[in-house]
Order: C-alpha cells, then sequence, then structure tokens
C-alpha cells in the first residue's frame, strides 16, 4: 500500500512532465538501495524485500490508472483496509 499511496499523492499534487522524472529516480533509488543491501549481505530478508519492492511496483504500475482517477477501492479491498 506504501507504494499504492505514494503514487496517489504524487498524481494527487506533482503530476508535472519534470516532477515525473524526479518520482522515477526516487524509484530508482529504492531499487538501488534494495540491491545495495543484497550485496552487503545475502540474507533471506533482503532478497524478499528485493522481490517484494518489485512485485509492488509492477502491481501500482499495472494498474495506475485507477491511481490516477483516486478509486483505491481495489487496493483497498485486496488488502482488507477499512475506513
Amino acid at each position: 500500500m506504501r507504494e499504492v499511496y505514494g503514487l496517489y499523492i504524487f498524481y494527487k499534487y506533482f503530476d508535472k512532465s519534470s516532477e515525473k522524472l524526479i518520482y522515477a529516480w526516487s524509484r530508482f533509488g529504492k531499487i538501488l538501495i534494495a540491491l545495495i543491501n543484497i550485496a552487503r549481505g545475502l540474507k533471506t530478508y533482503n532478497l524478499l524485500e528485493f522481490k517484494h519492492l518489485i512485485n509492488a511496483l509492477f502491481f501500482v504500475y499495472n494498474d495506475k490508472k485507477n491511481i490516477k482517477s483516486g478509486n483505491l477501492n481495489k487496493f483497498n479491498n485486496k488488502f482488507n483496509y477499512k475506513f
């Protein structure tokens, strides 16, 4: 959900072409940090963190139209969030 809400806030407040590069760079930074953690010490936790980060990014980008429109019901239902 962290990635879902991060992209939602980006679309709501910062959706300009120059800011898209900054957002993409921040996602690249998260991936790079996860890879550095794997290289520093090959631990199961680091591998799982990297795997879940990649899966979350693909999950979010495959359904970014709903996020951009503000419809987060699919994600809230999938993760059983109740508001």
